[in-house]
């Protein structure tokens, strides 16, 4: 697996192992949708402290905001469960979540570059997960871990038998509190990186795939963190190689697993229906494979001929600095680096000629770089050597690996780059 990968599997493999553990106890207390409802009260947080105070989606006063929504939200929870016998708690987040998704959409609508809140709040972006990130989140899920390892009983209880508990005169509302407060903790971190739609897949379909084979804690936490572990693998696989979302890709191979699981219990070993269940996973499988293929292989835009790269002005030296003339000259099928370009014969190949242009041949390094984010290539190679550009020049560059290149945002990097002058638009393209 490439090193660029290591990262997100490592992530998705910490989310899939506080999240087990954490579905086991939703599942037991019959409040399912307690992620998804925390998960839009944490973004309620982010986004109005983006909107009312300008802070960034990762940064520490934006975390902190958001986590204050989302424990005032695990005190309203924690309140209202013990006190509201009418209603069934599940309706009461329910109507909660819904709620939080109005406001959350909301402030998305007044704030600046809105629908990037909302795919970040959907889909995430485990896949560019940096190795500080990761620390940070296992650090969090770790810390979490202890205190639920400290305070098992008590917790455990409460999950088993609220209503016992209460009886038997533990304090229900503070350790419900403690319930609620540590998952917000475990949400708040995790969206950030994985969005709402992973975290809710990680927390709700191993544990219910677990809870179909075993009834013991630790049978169950060894089903989920196995079902966890495979889904993210052979998501971050499949999602590489067609160029998918890597969360929405896990989300949809825990799906896979827990409707396979679920033909295996209900109808045993080698029986006709199994077999029939697993063959059309495999078709559907098959299916999406085939049609993200004939799809990528319709959209791939050709490679741009040399004679069609982007001007380079002879002064750009922005971020990194020109040896002499020649290195400020436009990118010509005598450039080294260009004609391995050419010579490269898949996208990984071409985004590993351009990175290691980057790190071994700065005086060459923007117009390489520039002629390659041309072509539009795959989002994932795209995004590997915008993350290499920025890494060798010290600063953003202001790519979207979003938006094709001749997108405003992009052009305007471009631009920076070039010392002011933005490279005509790609070939095929209005303008062109």
């Amino acid at each position: 697996m490439s090193s660029v990968l290591l990262a997100p599997l490592v992530m998705s493999l910490a989310l899939a192992g506080i999240m087990g553990y954490l579905g086991i106890h939703v599942l037991k207390r019959e409040i399912i949708f307690i992620d998804i409802a925390l998960a839009q009260f944490a973004a309620v947080g982010a986004i109005g402290a983006h909107v009312v105070l300008h802070a960034h989606d990762d940064s520490l006063l934006g975390f902190a905001v958001s986590l204050l929504v989302v424990l005032v939200a695990a005190a309203f929870y924690a309140f209202v469960r013990g006190r509201t016998r009418e209603i069934p708690v599940e309706a009461v987040i329910g109507v909660s979540y819904a709620v939080a998704a109005a406001g959350a959409l909301f402030l998305v609508g007044v704030a600046p570059g809105g629908h990037v809140h909302v795919q970040g709040m959907l889909a995430g972006s485990i896949l560019w997960v940096t190795w500080r990130q990761l620390l940070t989140a296992v650090a969090a899920f770790a810390a979490v871990g202890l205190l639920f390892r400290v305070f098992d009983a008590p917790l455990t209880r409460v999950s088993e038998d609220y209503d016992g508990a209460a009886r038997a005169g533990v304090r229900v509302a503070w350790w419900d509190f403690l319930f609620y407060a540590l998952c917000g903790v475990v949400i708040c971190v995790a969206v950030r990186v994985s969005g709402v739609v992973l975290v809710f897949a990680f927390l709700i379909i191993p544990a219910t795939t677990s809870a179909l084979f075993a009834s013991a804690w630790r049978s169950r936490l060894i089903i989920a963190w196995a079902v966890g572990a495979g889904a993210s693998l052979l998501g971050i696989v499949f999602a590489t190689h067609l160029d998918f979302s890597v969360g929405p890709s896990i989300a949809l191979f825990l799906g896979l697993a827990l409707a396979v699981a679920a033909a295996w219990k209900r109808f045993r070993y080698g029986t006709y229906v199994t077999s029939i269940v697993l063959g059309a996973t495999a078709v559907f499988l098959a299916v999406v494979f085939g049609i993200a293929s004939l799809l990528a292989s319709r959209e791939a835009p050709s490679a741009p001929d040399a004679a069609e790269a982007p001007p380079v002005a002879r002064n750009a030296r922005p971020h990194i600095a020109a040896s002499d003339s020649d290195a400020a000259a436009a990118p010509t099928s005598s450039d080294p680096w260009i004609a391995k370009l050419h010579e490269a014969t898949d996208d990984a190949a071409k985004s590993d000629v351009v990175i290691e242009a980057l790190r071994e041949d700065r005086a060459r390094a923007v117009r390489v770089t520039l002629h390659y984010l041309r072509s539009d290539p795959p989002v994932f190679f795209r995004q590997s050597v915008i993350d290499a550009l920025d890494e060798v020049t010290g600063a953003p560059s202001g790519f979207d690996a979003m938006q094709p290149f001749d997108a405003p945002v992009n052009r305007a990097a471009a631009a920076r780059l070039t010392g002011g002058a933005a490279p005509p638009k790609a070939s095929g393209t209005d303008g062109g």
